[in-house]
């Protein structure tokens, strides 16, 4: 339906696939969506963040245009060459019919080596907005949060451009820790 929806407004669907990320990652998790059906999205936007053993990474569009699928929810595991968002642009041409999905693949790859730029997209904000998109924490780190019960959302990093780091997720359970009992306290007295 989406097809035939540009091919009606001369337009073509790209597909953005999950390029191979480096040492030899077979799948990753997705931790954050940046976008959702319906979004205009421009070149180098961010539009998704995942997550493997090995490295967090936000994954930036090669494309502009108007988002029509997302193909996984947060939380969702997805391997390495599956189509994580498709992606309507103008001035296509003809639209091609399905087939030419398998030949799309190449324009895909390149924002891999692209995505250690995006903190320099990110850092033409004010300074007061220096922090990207979404969380900026390593796979350990949110791991620590989730075994600590922590939303990395409500915790400002003290790392490089705002980046959770360890010791401020230690902070944060001490701080909630020693909220607690003075809470309890107070009715007592």
């Amino acid at each position: 339906a989406a097809a035939a929806a540009a091919a009606a407004a001369g337009s073509k669907i790209e597909y953005f696939k999950l390029a191979d990320i480096g040492e030899g990652i077979a799948e990753v998790q997705l931790t954050e969506l940046f976008v959702k059906e319906g979004d205009l999205v421009k070149e180098m936007d961010n539009l998704c963040a995942v997550e493997s053993d090995k490295a967090s990474v936000e994954l930036t569009s090669p494309f502009t245009g108007k988002v029509v699928k997302l193909h996984y929810k947060t939380s969702d595991t997805v391997k390495v060459g599956s189509v994580l968002v498709e992606i309507e642009v103008a001035g296509g041409g003809p639209v091609a019919p399905p087939v030419e999905v398998p030949t799309t693949p190449a324009p895909p790859q390149s924002p891999v080596p692209v995505v250690p730029t995006t903190p320099v997209h990110t850092s033409v904000a004010t300074s007061a907005d220096l922090r990207a998109p979404g969380v900026l924490a390593t796979p350990k780190v949110r791991h620590l949060a989730r075994q600590k019960g922590v939303d990395l959302k409500t915790i400002v990093g003290s790392g490089p451009q705002g980046r959770v780091l360890e010791s401020d997720v230690v902070v944060a359970t001490q701080a909630t820790a020693a909220a607690a009992p003075a809470v309890a306290a107070a009715p007592a007295t």
